[in-house]
C-alpha cells in the first residue's frame, strides 16, 4: 500500500509499537526521510538499503539487537539518529569506521 504513493518523500511511523516493517516500504524509491523511532523493532531488514534516496533515518528508542550491514552501503544517508541503544552489537561500530 505504501508503495502506491510514488512521490512520497517523508514518512513518520514513530510511536506505533511496530515489530516489523511492511515490504512495500522498501519499494518507495523517492523516500528521503524515515522516522521509525519509538517502536518495538528488534532488527531492521537488509532491504533498508533499497531506499537509496534516504537521507535521514531516525531509529531511536527501539530494542534493536543489531543493525544490518547494508546500512553501510547507503551513501546518501546524511543523518542517522539512533539514541538509546542498550543492545546493539558491535556491528554499529564497524559501520561507523567504514564510513569515515
Amino acid at each position: 500500500m505504501i508503495d502506491q504513493l510514488p512521490n512520497l518523500r517523508q514518512l513518520t511511523l514513530a510511536q506505533n509499537l511496530l515489530k516489523t516493517l511492511p515490504d512495500s516500504l522498501f519499494r518507495v524509491k523517492t523516500l528521503e526521510k524515515l522516522d521509525l523511532s519509538g517502536n518495538s523493532l528488534k532488527e531492521l531488514p537488509s532491504m533498508l538499503s533499497d531506499l537509496q534516496s534516504l537521507k535521514y533515518l531516525y531509529i531511536s528508542d527501539n530494542p534493536l539487537v543489531t543493525l544490518p550491514k547494508a546500512l553501510g552501503t547507503m551513501h546518501g544517508l546524511v543523518h542517522l539518529q539512533c539514541d538509546w541503544f542498550m543492545y546493539v552489537k558491535p556491528v554499529f561500530e564497524k559501520l561507523l569506521k567504514k564510513s569515515i
